[in-house]
């Protein structure tokens, strides 16, 4: 799945943790494009400032099969 997209990006609210995140690309370019605004945005290139429990919480989500994915916002889904 992705590799059909030059960038997956995700909140890591959307999987039950406080804060953090990802960004996810191949192309080295875009990398080196936003490399120097992660810090503005996020705190720290590497892992954002978030926590060991919250960076392993993703990581045991990263490893589960993805069947279905469904981002709602607000209430009504929209």
């Amino acid at each position: 799945m992705c590799d059909q997209a030059d960038i997956v990006y995700f909140s890591a609210r959307k999987v039950s943790s406080s804060r953090g995140g990802a960004i996810c690309t191949n192309k080295k370019e875009l990398y080196d494009k936003m490399r120097d605004l992660v810090p503005l945005f996020e705190d720290f290139l590497t892992y954002g400032g978030i926590s060991i429990r919250e960076i392993e919480t993703l990581a045991v989500y990263k490893q589960r099969p993805c069947r279905r994915i469904q981002v709602h916002r607000g209430a009504s889904g929209a």
